[in-house]
Order: C-alpha cells, then structure tokens, then sequence
C-alpha cells in the first residue's frame, strides 16, 4: 500500500472548506474528503470560478471579469472607448464559445458583457 502524507486534512468540501483550504498557504499539502464525487461538489466549482475569470478577463478591452452565481455567469465590464456596442454582442459570443472549448462545467454559464459610460458634471 503506498503512504500519503498531507499538511492539513479537511473534511468537507462546503463553503467553510473551501475557504479553509484557499487560506492555506501554497506550500501546504492538502486533502479534501467530500461525501460526493468531485464533479457534484461545491469544491469544483470554486476551482474553476479563478480560471473562468482568468479566461473572460483575457480579452482586449476588458476591464474586469467577474465569475457570480457560483460560476453559473460571468460578467465581463469592458471599456466603453475601446468595446463598442456592436462589440459587446461578439465578444460575448467569443467568451461563450471559448468557455465552451477550454472548461469542463456543469449546466450552462451565461456571459454579460457591459459597456457603461457616464457623464458628471458639479453644481457649484
């Protein structure tokens, strides 16, 4: 039988879990024991909201990228100088087709793009 040897056991792969094992320093050895398989805990989810993000945010004229709902949408903010409107609807189905060919996900992850210009002005 060959032996393993971790840092930190955690058991339980929730919310608490999680966020255990993400505060963890890197050079720690960790195992995660759920009840589920893998692909059915929440702990998949978490790892792959990083990479989701990551993947959204790689676009020219992206400002920032948000993985919400646990992964279940995306929301890309984009600059609105450099992403036009007509932009906005090809780049979110740039976004959906590259998630499609680069993550594995359970169900479906909707991607909002927004585009938001404001105008201030003071009374003084």
């Amino acid at each position: 039988m060959r032996e393993l040897h971790y840092d930190v056991v955690i058991v339980g792969c929730g919310v608490g879990g999680l966020y255990t094992a993400l505060n963890l320093p890197e050079d720690k050895q960790i195992l995660m024991l759920s009840k589920a398989e893998l692909e059915t805990c929440d702990s998949m989810l978490a790892q792959g909201l990083q990479k989701l993000e990551e993947l959204t945010g790689s676009y020219p004229g992206v400002e920032k990228a948000y993985a919400i709902q646990a992964g279940r949408e995306v929301r890309i903010m984009v600059k609105p100088e450099v992403v036009t409107e007509d932009n906005m609807i090809l780049l979110a189905r740039d976004v959906a087709k590259k998630i499609e060919s680069e993550l594995e996900y359970p169900g479906q992850i909707k991607v909002n793009v927004i585009r938001e210009t404001k105008a201030v002005e003071y009374a003084k």
